[in-house]
């Protein structure tokens, strides 16, 4: 069986479900299409944010070899070392380079061919075999200048280790200058770059080691794992640079996006191991705006619900009330009996409601009319009722006392009533007749021709005397009947015959009695 609603209850259900549905639909891919392109926005601005930040490492390192590379191109330098005399920097000029370059240089040594120092400037007193150096053949042989390792202590100081070949005017390698930067030194003004509170630029080496983070000690990073780690040490073609989003950003967060790129320098220079400037920012902070625009998206969406609440409450008032109205109206239509129910005189604004009240309006007004011709058509009909009771029962009072006895016969010659003279004259009661045949009541010498009698006027619908005939009575006389057959026009008794039976016996006992009364006289 289904389910009974009210109309407030649909229409609501319906608002509700069409307008909550698409709206929650529209909320749902306006936020994920939001999030989507907000991340990607992120990934591209930390993308190119490392990819500056790499740029800015390279320039850096590069103008610090350019430093060392004036010095090693210097007259007294390449003189230093061909002649194998100490050089000192009482010089004006080289005493000018020293002071410039005297914060971000730990140590700097200027070497022969065979390894011997001819000067030098240093922080630390350092003695050791140069020519065993990975660096050396790098500069002396191939001539190119040569990038070490960025090595860290467990307070996360580090140096860097540069090696420039002195060449002479022939293009002959005389000896080289080794010198040793200071990571702070060298990465203070990139590693200032801030993104909010806590977005910042770090330095990756190749094994996902962060070798430089202004956030955070050393000792409190961990180590980059899976596909990050895998594009670092794969190596990126500078100048690209990629982002992706991860589950480790090496502050111990995931869901984060980061940006990363390769640090580069020129082609001619040689370096142990490529480093990768990662820019990331705590998760929270970087989804900070979405999560503001999903409140807002909430509260839009609260706002809505309002709205289509509103609407639902104004539209089911404005379609209900007419419709209730128009019940009351046809209750009252129902229960009163006299009075007309009064018609609705203001307008719903409604098309289709305003159409069923003219409906219902017109609908009552027929529906007054039926009532009154029906009334008169009632008040007729038991007039015609009436009529004809009292047309029965004088008919029957006709047919009950007629002098004659007379029998009603179907087509099959059934007797199907008898009169109340028929009775007295058969001396049979008429439960005992009805249902027995015609025939059996007259001799059998005139029962052939009652029958041909009878189809004759069921086929021609016409009236026929059929003469005297003879039949038997209960009271065990011979009774002599004039018999005429007449056909009933009668719609409920189509093909009924009746017969009229004239009782002739005293007549003709009479009549022989006068005729042998005659022959006596």
């Amino acid at each position: 069986m289904r389910k009974r609603v009210s109309l407030p209850r649909s229409i609501t259900l319906s608002i509700l479900s069409i307008g909550l549905l698409s709206g929650t639909c529209g909320l749902v891919y306006a936020y994920w299409e939001t999030k989507h392109s907000f991340r990607e926005a992120i990934g591209l601005g930390f993308q190119e944010l490392a990819r500056q930040s790499a740029d800015k490492v390279g320039l850096i390192l590069e103008k610090e070899i350019e430093w060392v590379e004036r010095l090693s191109s210097l007259p007294q330098v390449r003189e230093a070392v061909r002649d194998g005399t100490r050089l000192t920097f009482d010089q004006q000029v080289l005493e000018r380079w020293k002071e410039s370059q005297r914060p971000y240089f730990r140590s700097l040594e200027i070497l022969d061919r065979r390894g011997r120092s001819v000067g030098g400037a240093s922080r630390e007193n350092t003695k050791m075999q140069y020519s065993s150096q990975p660096w050396w053949p790098v500069v002396f042989d191939q001539r190119r200048l040569w990038v070490g390792e960025l090595r860290l202590d467990e307070r996360g100081y580090g140096n860097l280790e540069i090696a420039v070949p002195i060449v002479d005017e022939a293009g002959a390698v005389l000896g080289a200058i080794k010198a040793v930067i200071e990571k702070d030194q060298l990465l203070s003004s990139v590693l200032r770059s801030r993104i909010g509170e806590t977005g910042h630029v770090m330095l990756v080496g190749p094994q996902g080691t962060v070798l430089a983070c202004p956030l955070l000690p050393l000792g409190r990073h961990t180590a980059l794992v899976g596909p990050l780690r895998d594009s670092l040490a794969s190596g990126l073609a500078p100048p690209d640079a990629a982002w992706m989003e991860v589950q480790n950003d090496a502050h111990g967060l995931g869901g984060g996006i980061v940006g990363f790129a390769p640090v580069a320098l020129r082609p001619n220079i040689v370096q142990v191991e490529r480093w990768s400037i990662l820019v990331r920012q705590d998760p929270h902070e970087a989804y900070a705006p979405l999560r503001l625009l999903l409140w807002k998206l909430v509260a839009f969406g609260m706002l809505i619900f309002a709205v289509v609440a509103l609407l639902r409450w104004r539209l089911g008032r404005r379609i209900v009330q007419p419709i209730n109205a128009l019940v009351e109206r046809v209750q009252l239509f129902g229960q009163q009996s006299c009075e007309r129910p009064t018609l609705a005189t203001q307008s719903a604004g409604i098309v289709e409601i305003d159409t069923l009240a003219a409906s219902f309006d017109e609908l009552t007004e027929r529906l007054e009319r039926i009532s009154q011709e029906r009334g008169r058509y009632v008040v007729e009909l038991e007039r015609a009722n009436r009529e004809l009771v009292i047309s029965e029962e004088h008919y029957r009072m006709l047919w009950d006392h007629s002098t004659d006895t007379r029998l009603l016969v179907n087509e099959e010659g059934i007797i199907q009533n008898v009169n109340r003279r028929g009775e007295i004259t058969l001396w049979i009661r008429a439960d005992h007749l009805i249902g027995t045949k015609l025939e059996d009541l007259f001799q059998k010498e005139d029962r052939a021709r009652l029958r041909g009698l009878l189809e004759a006027v069921l086929a021609t619908k016409k009236e026929v005397p059929a003469g005297e005939m003879r039949m038997h009575s209960q009271a065990g006389d011979t009774l002599i009947m004039d018999i005429d057959l007449v056909p009933v026009e009668n719609a409920r008794l189509r093909g009924a015959v009746m017969v009229q039976l004239s009782d002739l016996t005293e007549k003709k006992r009479l009549e022989e009695q006068l005729i042998r009364s005659e022959r006596l006289a």
